[in-house]
């Protein structure tokens, strides 16, 4: 890869920064992503939202929402848009 692209790499991740579209995690933060059952589980966790808040936040059950959270059921596309909506993040964050 050349200086050029690499330059061009590191501005578009600091304007992603910048604008907020991207979150960088702390190193003890990725230990916690990494020992949480799904992504969902840490980034809930992480933006401080009880699981009844998020639940009710997202217009489903909070069994629902807890069985998402360790992996036994899947969100909806449609329910996965919105749990990235309230946690503001992309879809791809919590698949």
């Amino acid at each position: 890869m050349s200086d050029d692209e690499d330059a061009r790499i590191a501005s578009a991740a600091l304007a992603r920064l910048e604008a907020g579209t991207e979150t960088l995690i702390s190193d003890k933060d990725m230990d916690a992503y990494l020992a949480a059952p799904t992504p969902l589980a840490f980034w809930r966790k992480k933006r401080g939202l009880p699981i009844a808040e998020l639940a009710d936040k997202v217009g489903i059950a909070e069994d629902e929402l807890a069985a998402m959270e360790i992996g036994l059921r899947a969100p909806s596309a449609a329910a996965l848009r919105r749990l990235a909506d309230v946690l503001g993040l992309t879809a791809d964050a919590l698949a």
